[in-house]
C-alpha cells in the first residue's frame, strides 16, 4: 500500500468514480455561475518578471537599422503608491544601453511609463503585466543591448537581459545570411500579414496556440533558392531539461517572402506587420516564413536547421519551448504525483512513482494524455488540475495542515473546482460551511472544528436545485 500522505475522508467510493468520470466535462471546466473566491496563489512569484523581444529591420541601403524593442513587466515586481484619487500607480524606468562589439556605448535609451490600477490586490498579481514598445535607429553594425528595469522592489532587476543585434552585411557571391528567428502568433481574426509578437525572451510559450517563425535573410542569388527546414528536439536529459514526450522531427520547405520588411507598432496590443518594400541593393532581402504544427511541441530545447537547397549552406538556431505559468505543484515531480492521490488507484500511483525524475515526468504526461487525449501537447485538463492543486495549497492551509491541497476543502476543490455557492450556518453550537455544486447536484458540509480547521462531515444531494 502507498503511504497515504493525503487525508482520508469518509466518502463513498462510488462518489469518487462519479466525480472522476465527470472530471473533463464538469470538474475541469469553467463554471460561469461560480462565486468569486480570493486566490492567494496569485501573489506567488515563480517566473521571470521581465520579458523582451527585439526586431531588427534594415533600411533600403543597408546603412542603418530600425530596432523595435518590446518589453513586458509583471505588476508584482513593481512598487505601487497611492495617489490623491485613491488609485495605485507605479512608474517604470527602462534603460537600454546599446554597445558595439568593441564595448563602446553608441546609444542609451531612457523611458518612463506610468501604470495605474484600481485596487491594491492588482498590484500583487504575478499574472498581470504591462507591455510597451521602444523603437530607434542605429548605424548598421553588430550590437549588444543591455536592459535595466528600475523602480521595482529590488531596485534594479537582479538579472540583466542582454540581446545581440547582428549586422546586415554586404555578401560575397553565392553567399546567404540568415539572422536569428522571430517567433510570432497569428490568429484567425488578423489579416494575412499581421502577427502578434510573443514577447517571451526569444522563446515559445507552451500553450495550445499555434505559432509562426520568421527568419530575416539576405542572399546574392537573384533567383532565390529553396530553403529546407528541420525542427528537432535536443537530448533534454543531457541539458537537465524535462522530456515530456517523444518528438518526431518536423521537416518542410520555408515560404520565401522576398522584399518584405517588418514594421512594429503598439496600440493597446503589440502588432507586427509585414510590409512590401524595395531595397536599393544588389542583394535579395526578405523573410523566410515557417508555420510548423504545434501539436507535438512540449517544454524543452529544440534545434531549427535551415539548409539552402542549392548551395547546401546550413544554419542551426536553438530555441526553447517554456511553460511560463507552469503550476507550482508540477515543479516537483514527487509532489505532483502525490497531488494526484485523489484520482489514482494504488497500482497506477506506484507505477507513476517508479523510475528517475525524467521517467516520472514522462509517465505523468502520458497518463493525462491517455486518460484525456488532447489535440496538442498542451493538455488543458492536466494544466487545470494542477492549477487547482496550487489554489488549494495556498488557500486552504490550516494551523494543523500547512499544505491546503491535503485538507478536506482542498480535496473537494481539486476534484470539483469552485462551488456555485458557499453558505455559512450555525446549528447547535456548531459552525458549518456548505459548498453547493449544482451540475452534480451535491452539497458538501464542512464542520468548522476550530479557527481554520474544517472537516468534511457529509455529502448530501441538493433537494431543490434552483439557480
Amino acid at each position: 500500500m502507498r503511504n497515504k500522505k493525503y487525508i482520508n475522508i469518509n466518502i463513498n467510493i462510488i462518489s469518487f468514480i462519479i466525480l472522476f468520470t465527470l472530471l473533463p466535462y464538469h470538474a475541469l471546466s469553467q463554471n460561469n455561475n461560480s462565486i468569486n473566491m480570493p486566490d492567494k496563489s496569485k501573489y506567488y512569484n515563480y517566473g521571470s518578471n521581465l520579458y523582451t523581444d527585439i526586431y531588427t529591420v534594415p533600411n533600403s541601403n543597408l546603412d542603418s537599422l530600425r530596432i523595435y524593442f518590446f518589453y513586458k513587466v509583471h505588476y508584482n515586481e513593481l512598487i505601487f503608491k497611492l495617489n490623491s484619487n485613491n488609485k495605485y500607480y507605479a512608474i517604470i524606468n527602462i534603460e537600454a544601453t546599446i554597445k558595439d562589439n568593441e564595448g563602446i556605448t553608441r546609444k542609451r535609451i531612457l523611458t518612463n511609463d506610468t501604470i495605474i490600477v484600481d485596487n491594491y490586490e492588482e498590484t500583487l498579481f504575478q499574472k498581470l503585466y504591462f507591455t510597451n514598445l521602444i523603437s530607434f535607429n542605429v548605424i548598421n553594425n553588430d550590437y549588444n543591448i543591455k536592459i535595466h528595469l528600475s523602480n521595482c522592489k529590488t531596485g534594479y532587476l537582479n538579472k540583466d537581459i542582454t540581446k545581440t543585434i547582428y549586422k546586415y552585411s554586404k555578401l560575397q557571391s553565392n553567399n546567404n545570411l540568415l539572422l536569428n528567428p522571430y517567433f510570432v502568433y497569428h490568429s484567425s481574426e488578423q489579416s494575412e500579414n499581421t502577427y502578434t509578437p510573443l514577447i517571451t525572451n526569444g522563446n515559445i510559450p507552451f500553450t495550445a496556440n499555434s505559432f509562426s517563425i520568421l527568419l530575416p535573410f539576405l542572399t546574392t542569388n537573384k533567383e532565390t533558392s529553396e530553403f529546407e527546414y528541420t525542427i528537432s528536439s535536443q537530448d533534454n536529459n543531457n541539458n537537465n531539461q524535462i522530456t515530456w514526450q517523444d518528438f518526431k522531427p518536423i521537416k518542410g520547405l520555408a515560404n520565401i517572402l522576398p522584399n518584405i520588411k517588418i514594421e512594429c507598432s503598439y496600440d493597446s496590443i503589440p502588432v507586427l506587420n509585414l510590409i512590401k518594400t524595395n531595397f536599393n541593393t544588389q542583394n535579395t532581402i526578405g523573410l523566410l516564413q515557417i508555420n510548423p504544427s504545434c501539436n507535438s511541441f512540449s517544454p524543452g530545447l529544440y534545434d531549427l536547421t535551415i539548409v539552402n537547397s542549392k548551395t547546401k549552406e546550413k544554419e542551426v538556431f536553438t530555441f526553447e519551448v517554456i511553460w511560463i505559468n507552469i503550476p507550482i505543484s508540477l515543479l516537483d515531480i514527487n509532489y505532483a504525483i502525490d497531488a494526484m492521490y485523489y484520482i489514482l488507484d494504488d497500482k497506477t500511483y506506484n507505477e507513476l512513482n517508479s523510475g528517475n525524475k525524467a521517467e516520472k515526468y514522462k509517465k505523468l504526461f502520458n497518463y493525462w494524455n491517455n486518460k484525456y487525449p488532447s489535440s496538442t501537447s498542451y493538455n488543458n485538463i492536466m494544466a487545470t488540475y494542477f492549477q487547482r492543486v496550487d489554489y488549494a495549497f495556498f488557500n486552504y492551509s490550516t494551523i494543523v495542515e500547512k499544505d491546503g491541497a491535503k485538507t478536506s476543502r482542498g480535496n473537494i476543490y481539486i476534484l470539483n473546482g469552485q462551488p456555485n455557492k458557499i453558505e455559512n450556518i450555525f446549528i447547535n453550537n456548531n459552525s458549518y460551511e456548505i459548498w453547493y455544486y449544482y451540475k452534480i447536484n451535491k452539497k458538501y458540509i464542512f464542520n468548522i472544528i476550530s479557527v481554520g480547521n474544517y472537516k468534511l462531515e457529509k455529502i448530501e444531494t441538493i433537494k431543490d436545485n434552483t439557480l
